[in-house]
């Protein structure tokens, strides 16, 4: 018998009986009232960093929000990548904060580099990626994200720190191990949800080889957390692919899930869309992806719910192409969508790309949206309901 059978047998015998353990009921969504911001319309547009000025901050990719909420009312942080492009060693996090009485963003500031990751996590990171910021409760600051040892973003982890300051300082970055064997191929894209206990539910997914959207309940407290899988399909062969979950709080605890679609085309002319999903238990068990009329080419979205029950999404409504970003609603809990905005719309191609839009509220209850501009910056677009009200008219 070979070592490497060996061993996996022993991992087996190791990891066999938490396998089998009955799993411990997850608390329910936290519920709270929605606030929606003035009465007047209002719809702000501008820019998170400067233009870059030079070939190492060439490239800006991929921002979260998360209303700050100990600060000036309305306060907000951003978080994102830069460097000279995508996947390269150079590349940084950096930070931001929104100070609403101005309505200008501070200078960014970086948070995290591969050389402060590999320092805090006691391995080799070759390169981070992906931030995602979520306020909790006791007003600490998480901020999860990926790091790359080897390989490209299917072989990503993610890691994790706090600070306790709104994003001036933080904490020694640790590991999440969310896989018995390996711990690959893990990575977060969208806003989590507050669960009614203190913890929060973590939107994660898998890429390597199989394409699954994962549900990671964390409690800032002990700082254990636990992984549920949303999707049973997700093999290369074909079927549902389904990453990126956008994640909404409904009615009477009900988690709804909005996903990208990864379906590969094989040649043949098809028009994907958004999968939908739901929960009744706080995250631990999905229903059946069902597919929706929302436009998806292979591309990141994010949704959240309005005060009146209606549904908003920030997505590529296109065949193929990040060329244009809307906004859309929904009135039927997620299944058929219309457009009500074109937030940017230009012809395909020439770097024309608006990409992984990322929605939160803030404080007073303005919806905040921030998105990928020609790879080159970090957009910003500030609207209330009353706007949503109006430009639906």
């Amino acid at each position: 018998m070979s070592s490497r059978i060996t061993l996996l047998l022993l991992a087996a015998i190791v990891f066999l009986p938490a396998l089998l353990k009955e799993k411990p009921r997850w608390p329910m969504p936290e519920v709270r009232a929605v606030l929606t911001g003035s009465s007047t319309p209002m719809y702000r547009t501008g820019f998170i960093n400067p233009a870059g000025d030079s070939d190492k901050i060439a490239m800006s990719h991929v921002a979260s929000l998360a209303p700050l909420i100990n600060d000036t009312k309305g306060a907000m942080a951003a978080a994102w990548y830069s460097g000279s492009r995508e996947g390269a060693r150079d590349v940084s996090i950096y930070l931001s904060r929104l100070d609403p009485n101005t309505g200008l963003w501070s200078k960014p500031r970086k948070v995290m580099d591969r050389h402060t990751a590999s320092r805090d996590l006691g391995r080799r990171v070759k390169k981070v990626g992906n931030a995602l910021l979520h306020m909790d409760t006791e007003d600490r600051l998480w901020m999860f994200y990926s790091t790359i040892s080897e390989g490209g973003w299917s072989m990503s982890t993610i890691a994790y720190t706090h600070s306790l300051d709104g994003g001036l300082t933080w904490a020694k970055s640790r590991r999440m191990l969310l896989s018995p064997f390996l711990n690959l191929t893990n990575n977060v894209k969208n806003k989590a949800v507050a669960l009614e206990d203190g913890s929060f539910l973590i939107p994660a997914y898998h890429e390597l080889a199989r394409k699954l959207p994962e549900a990671v309940r964390f409690d800032p407290i002990t700082e254990k957390y636990e992984k549920r899988r949303m999707s049973r399909s997700g093999f290369p062969s074909g079927g549902v692919r389904a990453i990126q979950p956008a994640l909404m709080e409904g009615d009477g605890g009900t988690l709804s899930a909005l996903f990208r679609n990864m379906a590969r085309n094989k040649g043949k002319s098809m028009n994907r869309a958004a999968y939908l999903s739901t929960s009744h238990d706080g995250g631990q068990t999905w229903s059946e992806l069902t597919v929706t009329n929302l436009l998806n080419p292979n591309s990141g979205l994010d949704a959240l719910l309005l005060s009146d029950g209606r549904m908003l999404a920030a997505a590529n409504d296109t065949v193929k192409g990040r060329h244009r970003l809307s906004l859309l609603l929904s009135e039927d809990g997620g299944m058929s969508w219309k457009r009500i905005h074109k937030v940017e719309d230009e012809e395909p191609g020439n770097r024309n790309e608006f990409s992984y839009p990322f929605l939160a509220r803030d404080t007073e209850g303005n919806i905040h949206l921030v998105y990928t501009y020609k790879r080159e910056r970090i957009k910003h677009v500030m609207f209330n309901e009353a706007w949503i009200t109006w430009i639906d008219q």
